[in-house]
């Protein structure tokens, strides 16, 4: 049996003289197969390899000369396409960082205006006195009683050495948030973070270390019941 493929002068793909038991059999054509160049699915980093793979067996192909300036032109395209691609994940990484770092700076500043504010009560001895700060006034309430704890009090680690990440259910009623926190389960429990949402970062940790934290919501009536205890070691 004769099998060759579909060029213009026939390859032979075995012996020309092969034969069946009852004689010789009909040359049968074979289609000869395609390249595939189904790239849609493969990351960056693997197009790269494939792309300096193929333009390094294609340029100095004898049996290919045709393809040779297409190499080069692979070649850059490729390296190109790395570059970009590296400075993206670049960026990205320190696009995070700043985000990270900013997330930081913005709990450390909430901690400082909410602690101002309650130094402005301290020392101001009238309301006029009071709104003189710049801080506003907070409007009539009434009380509804202590706060329950808050519930789903959560601690991940954080995005940067050295910091936890914290989350809750969010009180009705409650003002500010009281994170304290502990080496120990038992306690003693410090505060560490007033913060004026149910989520946030607790900065300044020592990576390694063991932590153990929780939660009060403060409200008109005062500071509420603590959250169940959340152990996380820092990053």
């Amino acid at each position: 049996m004769q099998l060759f493929y579909d060029s213009a002068t026939p390859v032979f793909y075995d012996a020309p003289t092969s034969h069946y038991d009852s004689g010789a059999a009909e040359p049968i054509l074979r289609k000869m197969k395609k390249i595939k160049a189904d790239s849609r699915n493969l990351p960056v980093p693997n197009k790269v390899l494939k792309g300096q793979e193929v333009a390094g067996k294609l340029a100095a192909n004898a049996a290919l000369p045709q393809m040779a300036a297409f190499s080069a032109t692979l070649l850059t395209a490729t390296t190109l396409m790395d570059n970009d691609y590296k400075a993206a994940v670049a960026a990205a990484d320190t696009a995070k960082q700043l985000f990270n770092a900013a997330r930081v700076s913005e709990s450390a500043w909430d901690t400082l205006y909410v602690q101002g504010a309650a130094d402005v009560n301290k020392f101001g001895t009238t309301e006029a006195v009071r709104l003189s700060s710049g801080y506003p006034l907070e409007s009539d309430r009434t009380p509804i009683g202590p706060l329950p704890a808050p519930a789903n009090f959560t601690v991940t680690f954080g995005d940067m050495p050295g910091t936890l990440s914290f989350t809750m259910d969010p009180v009705k009623g409650a003002k500010t948030y009281l994170i304290e926190l502990a080496t120990a389960a038992t306690g003693p429990f410090t505060q560490v973070l007033v913060s004026t949402s149910s989520d946030g970062v607790v900065p300044g940790l020592t990576s390694g270390t063991v932590y153990y934290l929780r939660a009060k919501a403060v409200g008109a009536a005062g500071t509420g019941a603590a959250s169940d205890i959340a152990m996380k070691m820092a990053p």
